[in-house]
């Protein structure tokens, strides 16, 4: 799938609710933007975008621009907990019966409770459960630094001393260890 000019209103109209979100639920302000990647390029930067198919119906873009080395040296301080997720669950299937799988940014609605702004979409009972499950962790992660919560499956510390643990979050969300990590840490190699 390719963004074009056209897909503007919706993504603008997403970060809006993103916005609203943050305010009402979070009481805290968010400002979003949406910034045209000539203009990056125009600025001497570049996007690298790399396709990663973790399974016939899910693929990762992977982006370029030190995310996951972020994300080591954070855990190597050990300043601030970090956790990591992995959305596995495949969206419900097209009109013509065909699966989207569980793609990068497929998440996005289910955290902001947006589902129905896809109105393309028929969302089943699991889809429903999933947001507000996630829409739990990413409140309680604004408010303490923890997603963890009564009622929610929970979701270690993403750690050596644990195996690297990931929350998948599909219909029954669980930790598990990282099975990728190798291949993410072989991706990221080529940034430096």
């Amino acid at each position: 799938m390719r963004a074009s000019a056209a897909d503007a209103p919706a993504a603008a109209e997403a970060l809006r609710a993103m916005a609203v979100f943050a305010s009402e639920e979070l009481q805290m302000e968010l400002r979003v933007a949406m910034v045209p990647v000539s203009t990056v390029r125009s600025g001497g930067r570049d996007i690298r975008i790399a396709r990663f198919a973790a399974s016939p119906h899910c693929a990762y873009a992977m982006f370029a621009g030190g995310g996951l080395a972020w994300l080591e040296a954070e855990v190597k301080t050990g300043r601030q907990p970090v956790y990591r997720y992995r959305f596995d669950l495949s969206l419900p299937p097209d009109e013509k019966g065909q699966p989207r799988g569980a793609y990068h940014s497929a998440e996005i609605e289910y955290v902001f409770g947006q589902l129905d702004s896809k109105t393309e979409v028929t969302w089943r009972p699991e889809d429903r459960a999933l947001s507000a499950v996630m829409q739990k962790y990413w409140t309680n992660f604004a408010r303490r630094g923890d997603p963890n919560g009564p009622g929610l499956a929970k979701w270690p510390v993403y750690s050596p001393a644990d195996g690297w643990p990931v929350m998948h979050l599909s219909a029954t969300p669980e930790a598990q260890k990282d099975e990728l990590r190798g291949r993410y840490l072989f991706l990221s190699a080529w940034e430096k």
